[in-house]
């Protein structure tokens, strides 16, 4: 089977941490399918105009267009004519599906791009946009553009169903296969410890880009107040974000210095780690399309305790977490139980059946498996 992959976001040389999860779901399918990928990508990093071409491997290739120019209108015919300039340049090759990754702006025009490359087309979609409607009043010529993408029939994979939702809301439409399939851990990083974990430590870890909707400071409240039960336990903190500054001067304030430690960014490796070293996960996420550090902690044999939301719904449960109301009293309640039941987690059953769930090899699986049903039964 032939895959054509055409993405509008992926890791590259200017921002190697550009939607990696992009490329792990293509790397994943790599000893399935016969695939190739094009990034194609009208960006405003600062030149006037200037065209990027090249290859990040044999068969992972871009075609970016830097301009300053940020008219929307003028970004979806650009983005056009770039996805014309690949049809060129891939000739009369042929492929039994094309994957577009991230669906605006590349299926502005869904029905010349399915001149260009063919009627099998699949949509896998990681944007949170539709979660706030891309900020478009209702009933915007904007917005109708947007939903016009999902009136065409094309199958749609998710990485939960949350997003999905969130796709059908805004489009309002639901006339389209819907698939969900999770992102990637890396088992080779995100793995337990050779030994079993101390039960007597108290030792919490939250990781985040800590913007206001991840609920960073619902969560140290609810901590600062299990102290006077609970003095010797400790909350590690990684990440940064607009809320950073606020989570800093709250720490100052309660004179937490020796209980809440706020890290800063880490490495990949470095946050496996701290997982490694933890005795319980923190999630007090608003809204999520998918809890990615959730199943890392899990595939570390972390046990979580996260908000209860569509996305931690589909990864937590009573087997290797608690889902917990995002209110202070039920994170208060949460955390005292946790703590007075440590040691009932079976740290390296979680671990498996998160590994048996996220690995690249399973989610390859379940992505080949997709195309190739819609393959048979066109």
């Amino acid at each position: 089977m032939r895959i054509l992959h055409i993405a509008n976001w992926y890791p590259n040389q200017w921002n190697p941490n550009e939607t990696p999860f992009i490329k792990e779901h293509f790397d994943a399918c790599a000893n399935h399918v016969d695939q190739q990928l094009w990034h194609v990508q009208v960006r405003n990093e600062g030149a006037l105009f200037r065209i990027c071409k090249g290859d990040y491997s044999a068969n992972e290739h871009f075609l970016i267009l830097d301009t300053r120019i940020r008219l929307w209108r003028l970004k979806e015919i650009l983005t056009f004519l770039l996805l014309v300039s690949v049809r060129i340049k891939l000739g009369v090759r042929s492929w039994d599906m094309v994957n577009v990754h991230i669906a605006y702006p590349l299926l502005r025009f869904p029905r010349f791009f399915r001149y260009l490359f063919g009627h099998r087309v699949i949509i896998t979609e990681h944007w949170t946009a539709y979660h706030g409607n891309f900020y478009l009043a209702e009933g915007s010529k904007a917005k109708r553009r947007i939903q016009n993408i999902f009136s065409h029939g094309m199958p749609v994979v998710t990485v939960s169903r949350d997003l999905m939702d969130d796709i059908i809301r805004f489009s309002g439409n639901n006339n389209f296969s819907q698939y969900i399939v999770p992102n990637v851990v890396n088992p080779t990083l995100f793995h337990p410890n050779d030994k079993p974990q101390s039960n007597n430590k108290q030792v919490f870890l939250m990781v985040a880009t800590w913007a206001n909707h991840k609920r960073p400071l619902l969560a140290m409240a609810a901590f600062a107040e299990i102290l006077s039960q609970f003095p010797d336990a400790k909350l590690r903190i990684v990440g940064c974000g607009p809320e950073w500054v606020k989570m800093q001067e709250f720490v100052k304030e309660k004179d937490l210095e020796n209980n809440i430690f706020l890290l800063g960014p880490k490495s990949k490796p470095a946050i496996a780690e701290e997982m490694r070293q933890a005795e319980g996960f923190i999630h007090p996420t608003q809204y999520e399309t998918f809890s990615v550090v959730c199943a890392e902690a899990h595939c570390c044999g972390l046990p979580v305790m996260a908000s209860k939301v569509v996305a931690t719904l589909g990864v937590v449960d009573t087997t290797n977490g608690i889902l917990v109301d995002n209110t202070h009293e039920a994170w208060v309640e949460a955390l005292c139980v946790f703590i007075r039941q440590q040691g009932s987690w079976d740290y390296e059953q979680i671990s498996r059946n998160a590994i048996a769930r996220f690995s690249p090899e399973q989610v390859g699986k379940e992505l080949v498996k997709i195309y190739q049903g819609l393959v048979l039964n066109e």
